[in-house]
């Protein structure tokens, strides 16, 4: 018994974290098993040493789990190189895992063997890379590429002799963009690690396949094809041209490094080229740089070093772009002072005048150091431009007279120099000497002195100046002192007489009372100088300066010229060359890091006390035991150190401080390492007691950090009785207490316990309003203390996936910090409390679910958690335990310590019923058959219904497969979609187009397409009179019938081989349709039948006699296709997710009825019979103007987003009294002067003065000619005082000047057509370029008035009711009433490749870009289930804004107001669109001027300010439910709703 004893005393712990990690990775259940590697990567992660399990994690290595073998995959290339030779027990699975029939699988195994750099590993490395260089997937060639640069890396000579630098050579030419990307950039790293190599060379086909990739690559592809065309130098002019006519369209990337790299190999090849050449492409460079200084701040410093590198070069390249430079309040300080630099260097004649004055403005901020670089920045731009000079002078004087300290003294000494550049400004020298007494920097004090020492002879009391800084010589500061030695010595050779005993006194001082050598050496000089001969003193000391050119700092040409070729790398960040910061060679980054090491440790040396002190500020007031830091996330580790060479942790630590701070990395526990803590201390030591051990299961949920991965457990949970500690009658146990230690313990951890993934519901079983809605998609759940004792909180937290915040944030922009105060939009929180009746339950499934009363929601309203698979059953049962726990102490005021089971039994609720939580169920269509049914679990999973055409197929083909239709899958008796019956079809004389396809209809309780036939006839033919018939018939019935016109709302979708469009019935229901072609062949011929019908109809022309530019044109419209500037798909991706959540009211008008409403609320309709119309939204004054029959209301834009009602104008007449209503308004001069339409006078216009409130002018246009349309003379032209705006007739087009005697038409500017081409619209750009459009459906773009349009758009046949341009003219935007068309202006190659069709014509067989922007047709055929009505667009509008970009859309058709995104647009997004119904019909919409971020409504009454974000993704409860604007109004919300008295009834 005594050697038991004795040998259990030197036995290694059983306990600790190591033993309970192996003893889960050795477990016989895959979840637990699963769920220890996730620990082990998480303890890795914080720096500690688990090297000790490498054999347990390695014997996990052979899984079908994809989530689990990454996980031991890097826990491999971590560890490979601690334990060599162990890791050869992994080859064989991967060299199985190269073979694997998963493409994601044989990557993960290549991409791990290449980063396992051990020595052993490369022998078994050469056949897996040989076979995945020749895999048939593209995603696994691209990844075993840059596994050939590793290779080199360990075994140069075996990546030579078998061939592998060869077949990466031939992998430049792969077909697959991004497999060229990773062969360049291998072999641009094998090239520089070896260039006898010659690895990589550029040939004249290599360089062809880099150019092709470029526009299909990546963003990091792409950057890496530029950076290498950037070292790449061309053959001949004509190759140096081709390079760069290829790289500038990279100009308009998204992306900022993508954008930098592209200038940079522009720059470079630029100087092949000839002149004329190059002035274009830096013309083309100018637009793109200025778009950066847009970007987030970070962006912009970056953009704006590398800018201030090409204005050193190219100093006129951004001459005209000096106001994106100008600060805004809100940039951080470092961005200020680089916008500074860059102005300056922009500086010209031109713009000087608009420079100074902002340069003026900054010198008045706050911001001490901004304010000094403003002034001398001024001073710098007066020396810079000679002719500006007298201009800086009188505004630094206007900055002295100030007063204010730190100016005034930067200003002398701006001016010193100024003296040194225009000696001619002596006149000011007497204001300069007025503030003597103020300047207390030795810089300002320096300067005055010098100024009076080198005018002395023109100031008449110089003497007395200079005599009062020589007597506080000695308290002066050193160059100071020099200064006035200087000027005093150059006072006596100009003075003589009058200051002889100054400069002795000066002298003395100088050399006898002063210790300084420079000061005494120069009065020594002065002195023998002046004793020897006054002349020769008087020819050095007065000798004429050299004039400086320039206070501009700039680099040396060779340095410059070195650091152009780095553009967008950290060199042109810090203006340094490389080797500066990062040393020669590819290892001098670790050579420059270990000096600086090296300095550091015998700086210790030198004076370990202070370095002890530097240890403990560092550290927080202790000095920091020694650590090995790392960065755990960083797979290579060539420099980290093997555990066996790290130090033990001090005694008395647990080796997990890391938890709290920086991480620190210590040895595992070994037989041969004695430790000098309990066995708990590595566990109890998070949690501040070392007295006991806790329970496993609860010890694995505190380490469970990664359990938020997506895993599916195989192996059977443990028993009931294992998951839930047993709590009896007796008092609470040592162990139990533990248990309260690590849950309720610690004072300073705010959150208890966690379940790290689930989804959260909002279930409303007895409302109307739905019966379930998906909150959170992705959340955690938390219960966490409260400020006070015995409270605690339920707290739901809101999780995103990679991209997902960023991509929200931007779309909501600055408006979504102010609402995310509340955190409502990402967090829930509930107090823990027996009235919420918290209470659990496991599905049929498997998944844990909690559920609690929604106490500010309907009767039976309940909040659901549904806990994700991967949290395993101990987390859930201990979450519950202590909510029950909580809920205890709550109600009795006292610790649950005491609390026996039957206590906490009051608070457990099984008894009550948890619903099913699921987005689209209802209780309606829940069935037993339709539960078991595979097809109806995918529905009731599906969170938020997918309406693209590729959700759509994808939903077709799993339901068109079965044998069974999915009528039978659904069970769901009378809620099915049937199809209607087809009409009678009319004889037709010609056949368009007839192919086989299957057919599809579109659900509307699914809300996914049904097959409803795999084999139909679609024919399209001529029945006369130019109407055609679109008929499609199966074997069995004719499926339907209808004529083809635009309300058919065709939309083709070649990539997946669909055509959706839809049916309406006779008495207005609507349906909607998808067709789906065997191939694409037979879609085109389908596609061209169609559209030849369509456009025949339409024009009432043969499509034949159509050009065939304009067929292309209107074939490109009618089908999804994605824009040349789309963002990368793969980047879009990251960013699919919107928010779908109600906002409440700090966010978002309440979407529902108040319960409260009086009569006088609900009363919608005006006795008069009129209704709101027209809506006029201010620029200048911020106030929006609505029309309602011969009323006007006028409301004023609050700062927090409100519509405040300002007055009424009553009664809208004539000058002669005669009562009129608008027809159309525009705003005019500043937003003073309203011009009104009157339909009964189409000649005339009328002028409202708006401070008056009347009509003041009757303006006769002319005679002949009516004004069908009036448009601004530019987009911004209300801003301004400009008279002039444009006015069109059916089928004119001329400027209408008031200030003419007479007929306000003005004759020398007037286009008038001999056909009538029945123009509908108008629109202007920033510049005054022209877009007019007409009911036929064609677009026409002039750059001025009086000659014919640069650019002909052809039609598409639907009349154009509306039209608006962006303010720089790329995007014209039209509005059909069942469509929008987005075209693009700007031409992308040809000899006017970069300009606008405004500017230049298109090449003929070249024509505008168009885009098709449509509401899907099963969103279509709901709108139109919902409210009976067809579409009708108002007109589209951008946001708008001066210096301001348009990011979105805005329209409205019916109660629906929509809007699209114009970066979701670019991508070519199948969902670029939200929505939000209102009760009543939408009469006008348009966003607040400057934001995108709010939009004003008009409907027939009332009137609404909403945030964009309100808006919802197109579903069947955001489309069925209509929301009140104002509704929370009563209840002290902040509703902007504004009704019908406001409007009507208020007095003016």
């Amino acid at each position: 018994m005594a050697v038991n004893r004795i040998k259990g005393a030197f036995a290694v712990p059983r306990k600790g974290e190591t033993f309970e990690l192996r003893a889960g990775l050795v477990s016989q259940y895959a979840y637990e098993r699963k769920e220890a590697i996730q620990k082990t990567i998480m303890s890795m992660t914080l720096g500690k040493d688990v090297s000790a399990l490498f054999p347990d994690v390695l014997k996990n290595i052979a899984t079908p789990d994809l989530d689990q073998k990454k996980l031991v995959y890097l826990y491999l290339m971590n560890y490979a190189k601690s334990h060599p030779d162990l890791c050869i027990l992994a080859v064989n699975t991967f060299v199985q895992d190269s073979e694997d029939p998963n493409p994601l699988v044989r990557a993960l195994a290549i991409r791990t063997m290449g980063c396992i750099r051990v020595d052993k590993m490369v022998d078994y490395m050469e056949e897996p890379l040989r076979k995945t260089l020749r895999d048939e997937s593209p995603y696994v060639r691209k990844t075993a590429v840059l596994c050939v640069a590793k290779l080199f890396d360990l075994n140069p000579t075996m990546c030579l002799e078998d061939g592998f630098l060869e077949t990466l050579q031939e992998l430049v030419g792969d077909p697959n963009p991004m497999v060229v990307a990773n062969a360049v950039q291998a072999l641009s790293e094998i090239n520089e690690a070896a260039p006898e190599t010659k690895a990589l060379v550029i040939t004249p086909t290599t360089l062809k396949k880099m150019l092709l990739a470029l526009n299909e690559c990546t963003e990091w592809g792409r950057v890496t094809i530029l950076t290498t065309l950037a070292d790449y130098k061309a053959a001949d002019v004509k190759e140096a041209e081709h390079i760069c006519e290829r790289v500038s369209p990279q100009f308009q990337h998204v992306n900022p490094s993508v954008v930098l790299a592209a200038v940079k190999v522009v720059f470079l090849h630029m100087k092949y080229v000839g002149p004329e050449l190059a002035k274009s492409y830096l013309r083309k460079m100018a637009p793109p740089l200025v778009t950066l200084i847009s970007s987030a701040p970070e962006v912009q410093y970056v953009a704006l070093r590398n800018i201030d590198l090409l204005l050193q070069k190219q100093p006129d390249i951004l001459s005209k772009e000096i106001r994106v430079f100008f600060c805004k309040y809100n940039d951080p300080p470092y961005l200020k002072l680089q916008k500074l630099e860059v102005m300056v260097r922009v500086a010209n004649d031109k713009n000087v005048d608009q420079l100074l004055a902002e340069l003026k403005e900054y010198a008045t901020e706050v911001d001490m150091d901004f304010a000094r670089r403003a002034v001398k920045a001024i001073g710098q731009v007066a020396i810079k431009i000679e002719s500006a000079s007298e201009k800086c002078v009188n505004t630094l004087l206007d900055l002295i007279a100030t007063k204010v300290n730190y100016v005034v003294q930067e200003a002398i000494v701006v001016i010193k120099d100024i003296f040194r550049r225009y000696p001619g400004y002596e006149g000011i020298i007497p204001t300069l000497c007025q503030c003597i007494d103020e300047l207390d920097e030795p810089n300002a004090r320096g300067a005055l002195i010098w100024i009076v020492g080198e005018y002395a002879e023109k100031i008449s009391n110089a003497g007395e100046i200079l005599a009062g800084f020589v007597d506080g010589f000695a308290e002066e500061f050193t160059q100071t002192q020099l200064q006035i030695l200087t000027a005093v010595v150059k006072l006596f050779l100009k003075k003589p007489d009058q200051s002889q005993g100054l400069v002795q006194k000066v002298l003395q001082a100088a050399t006898a009372d002063n210790d300084n050598p420079d000061i005494r050496d120069r009065a020594y000089v002065y002195w023998r100088l002046l004793s020897s001969d006054p002349q020769i003193a008087k020819n050095i000391v007065l000798s004429d300066k050299p004039p400086i050119t320039s206070t501009i700092p700039s680099l040396p040409p060779a340095l410059l010229d070195q650091l152009i070729t780095e553009l967008s790398t950290l060199a042109s960040v810090y203006h340094k060359p490389p080797e500066s910061f990062l040393g020669q060679g590819r290892f001098g980054a670790e050579a420059m890091q270990k000096a600086a090491i090296d300095e550091q440790q015998e700086n210790a040396r030198e004076n370990p006390i202070a370095a002890r002190a530097a240890a403990a500020a560092v550290s927080g007031g202790t000095a920091a035991p020694e650590s090995n830091i790392e960065n755990l996330l960083d797979i290579d580790f060539d420099g980290a150190a093997p555990a066996s060479m790290q130090k033990q942790p001090p005694s008395g630590t647990s080796g997990l401080e890391g938890l709290a701070g920086t991480p620190q990395r210590v040895a595992s526990p070994s037989a041969n390492a004695p430790t000098a803590s309990s066995n708990m201390d590595s566990l109890i030591g998070v949690f501040g007691d070392s007295a006991a051990s806790a329970p496993n299961a609860f010890n694995d949920d505190l380490m469970n950090g990664f359990a938020s991965l997506s895993m599916s457990d195989n192996s059977q949970p443990p028993p009931p009785t294992e998951q839930l500690p047993n709590h009896g009658n007796a008092k609470k146990t040592n162990e139990d207490l533990l248990v309260s230690k690590f849950l309720f313990g610690d004072t300073s951890k705010e959150s208890i316990i966690e379940v790290p993934q689930g989804q959260l519901y909002l279930v409303r079983p007895l409302s109307v309003k739905g019966y379930s809605e998906l909150i959170f998609k992705d959340a955690a759940a938390s219960i966490r203390r409260t400020g006070q004792d015995f409270q605690y909180q339920l707290v739901i937290q809101r999780a995103y996936e990679e991209g997902e915040e960023e991509l929200l944030a931007e779309e909501e922009g600055e408006d979504s910090v102010a609402d995310g105060l509340s955190g409502e939009k990402d967090e829930k929180i509930f107090l823990l409390d027996e009235s919420i009746q918290f209470r659990t339950d496991t599905r049929q499934t498997g998944e844990k679910v909690f559920a609690w009363k929604d106490l500010s929601g309907d009767v039976g309203d309940l909040w659901e958690f549904v806990c994700d698979r991967s949290v395993p059953p101990g987390t859930a049962a201990s979450f519950e335990l202590v909510a029950l726990q909580c809920q205890y102490e709550r109600k009795y005021r006292k610790s649950f310590n005491q609390a026996t089971e039957q206590d906490l039994q009051e608070f457990s609720f099984i008894e009550e019923p948890i619903p099913d939580a699921s987005p689209i169920s209802s209780p309606r269509s829940k069935s037993p058959t339709a539960l078991s049914s595979p097809a109806a679990s995918q529905l009731l999973t599906d969170a938020s219904p997918d309406f693209s055409p590729a959700a759509m197929v994808r939903r077709t083909e799993e339901k068109g497969k079965a044998p069974e239709t999915p009528t039978k899958a659904l069970q769901t008796p009378n809620k099915k979609t049937i199809a209607p019956l087809s009409a009678v079809h009319p004889e037709g004389r010609e056949v368009l187009a007839d192919e086989v396809a299957e057919l599809h209809l579109f659900d509307f309780e699914s809300g996914a397409f049904v097959l409803e036939d795999p084999a139909v006839h679609a024919t399209v033919s001529d029945i006369g009179n130019w109407d055609y018939w679109l008929q499609i018939t199966g074997k069995k019935r004719d499926w339907l019938g209808q004529r083809v016109v635009p309300e058919l709302n065709p939309v083709f979708n070649f990539e997946y081989l669909s055509f959706i469009f839809n049916h309406y019935t006779e008495d207005g229901s609507a349906y909607s349709w998808l067709l789906r072609f065997k191939d694409q062949a037979t879609e085109e011929r389908f596609q061209e039948g169609l559209m030849q019908a369509l456009w025949e109809h339409l024009n009432e022309t043969k499509w034949i006699k159509a050009k065939e530019a304009d067929r292309e044109y209107v074939l490109d419209a009618f089908q999804d296709l994605t824009l040349e500037d789309a963002p990368d798909e793969e980047e879009e991706d990251r960013s699919d997710t919107e928010t779908d959540e109600e906002t409440d009211e700090d966010g978002r008008r309440s979407e529902h009825y108040d319960s409260d409403e009086s009569e006088d609320d609900v009363e919608t309709r005006e006795k008069d019979g009129h209704v709101n119309s027209q809506l006029a939204v201010g620029f200048k004054n911020d106030r929006s103007f609505v029309v309602r029959g011969s009323k006007i209301g006028v409301f004023k834009h609050t700062d927090d987003n409100q519509l405040e009602f300002t007055t009424n104008i009553s009664k809208v007449q004539t000058p002669k009294g005669k009562l009129f209503s608008p027809e159309k308004v525009m705003l005019h001069a500043e937003d003073r002067n309203m011009i009104l339409q009157n339909a009964d006078n189409p000649n005339s216009l009328y002028r409202m003065d708006l401070e008056y409130g009347k009509v003041v002018d009757e303006w006769k246009v002319d005679d002949n000619i009516p004004v069908n349309v009036i448009a601004p003379e530019s987009k911004f032209a209300q801003m301004t005082g400009e008279q002039t705006f444009l006015g069109l007739s059916h089928n004119a087009l001329f400027r209408i000047d008031p200030r003419l005697a007479g007929n306000k038409l003005v004759d020398t500017e007037l286009k008038q057509y001999a056909s009538k081409n029945d123009f509908s619209a108008a629109a202007t750009t920033e510049k005054g370029y022209i877009a007019v459009s007409s009911n036929k459906g064609d677009i026409r773009m002039f750059d001025r008035l009086g000659i014919n349009a640069k650019t002909h758009i052809p039609a598409l046949g639907d009349p154009i009711i509306g039209l608006d341009v962006s303010a720089d003219g790329r995007w014209i935007l039209a509005t059909t009433r069942t469509y929008l068309l987005l075209v693009d202006a700007l031409q992308k190659d040809g000899k006017n490749e970069g300009k606008l069709g405004f500017e230049k014509s298109f090449a003929k067989d070249s024509k505008p870009q168009p885009r098709r922007l449509a509401l899907s047709p099963s969103h279509v055929a709901q709108l139109q289930h919902e409210t009976k009505a067809p579409l009708s667009f108002t007109t589209a509008r951008f946001n708008t804004g001066i210096d301001s970009t348009e990011t979105t859309i805005v329209t409205a058709t019916g109660p629906f107001i929509v809007t699209w995104s114009m970066k979701k647009i670019l991508a070519g997004r199948k969902d670029p669109y939200l929505i939000k119904r209102y009760a009543e019909e939408v009469k006008a919409d348009n966003f607040r001027y400057g934001s995108d971020k709010n939009l004003i409504v008009a409907l027939p009454n009332e009137v609404d300010m909403v945030a964009r974000k309100a808006l919802r993704r197109p579903t069947r409860e955001s489309i069925a439910t209509p929301s009140r604007v104002g509704g929370a109004r009563k209840s002290g919300a902040r509703g902007s709703y504004l009704s019908r008295n406001d409007i009507v009834n208020s007095p003016y």
